[in-house]
C-alpha cells in the first residue's frame, strides 16, 4: 500500500483573477507564499519517503516552501501538471461563461459523462484524470509515503473519480489544501482532507 498527500499550489495573482492557468506558468503572489509556509505546518507530523511536483513554478515553488523540514528531494515532472485547456487558457470565469458556456459547466461537472469535454486545443478531462493515476500507480512501486505538489484540476478529478462521479460530492479544492490517498489493491482510494 502507497499513501499520497496531494495538495494543491498557493495563490497566484491569476488565481485573484480568476484566470485559468492551465500550462502557464504563473509564480505565487505574496500570500501564496504565506499559504505555503503554513502548509508546512499540516507536514508537521507526516513521514514522507519521497516527493513529486509538477513542473510548473506555482507548485513547485509551493512544495519547496511547504517540505522544507523534510528530507526530500522534490523531483519535478510535467505528468502532474493542470489539465492542457487550450484555447481556454488565460481567459477569465466571466469569459469562458461568455466563450464557451457549455464547455465550463462540463468542465466543472463531475458527471461521468462529462470526462470527454475538453476546450478547444486542449486535453479532455479523461485523458487528462488516466494521465495522472498512471503516474501515481508508477511512482508508488518504489516508496509508501509520497508528497504531491499539484493544481486544483488533477485533485478534483481525482476526488470524483474516488466518489464515483456522484453528483452530490462537494469537496472544495482551495489553494494550499492537502488531501490524503491510498493506492491500495491495484485503485486508488480518498482517506481523508488533512486540516
Amino acid at each position: 500500500m502507497s499513501v499520497f498527500y496531494i495538495f494543491r499550489h498557493a495563490q497566484t495573482n491569476w488565481n485573484l483573477e480568476k484566470r485559468l492557468q492551465g500550462h502557464t506558468d504563473i509564480p505565487l503572489n505574496d500570500l501564496g507564499r504565506k499559504q505555503a509556509t503554513a502548509l508546512k505546518q499540516k507536514f508537521s507530523n507526516i513521514k514522507l519517503d519521497c516527493a513529486y511536483s509538477s513542473d510548473l513554478v506555482r507548485a513547485s515553488e509551493t512544495a519547496q516552501i511547504a517540505l522544507i523540514d523534510h528530507n526530500v528531494e522534490i523531483h519535478q515532472t510535467s505528468r502532474l501538471r493542470e489539465v492542457d485547456m487550450g484555447e481556454a487558457t488565460g481567459l477569465t470565469h466571466d469569459q469562458l461563461n461568455q466563450r464557451y458556456e457549455n464547455l465550463w459547466d462540463a468542465f466543472l461537472s463531475p458527471k461521468k459523462e462529462d470526462l470527454e469535454m475538453r476546450f478547444p486545443g486542449g486535453e479532455s478531462k479523461k485523458e487528462h484524470l488516466d494521465k495522472t493515476i498512471a503516474f501515481l500507480k508508477e511512482i508508488s512501486s518504489n516508496h509508501n509515503s509520497i508528497g504531491i505538489s499539484t493544481h486544483g484540476g488533477v485533485i478534483l478529478k481525482l476526488l470524483q473519480y474516488c466518489f464515483n462521479y456522484d453528483e452530490s460530492f462537494n469537496i472544495r479544492v482551495t489553494n494550499c489544501c492537502l488531501h490524503e490517498f491510498e493506492l491500495l489493491n491495484g485503485d486508488i482510494k480518498y482517506i481523508k482532507e488533512i486540516n
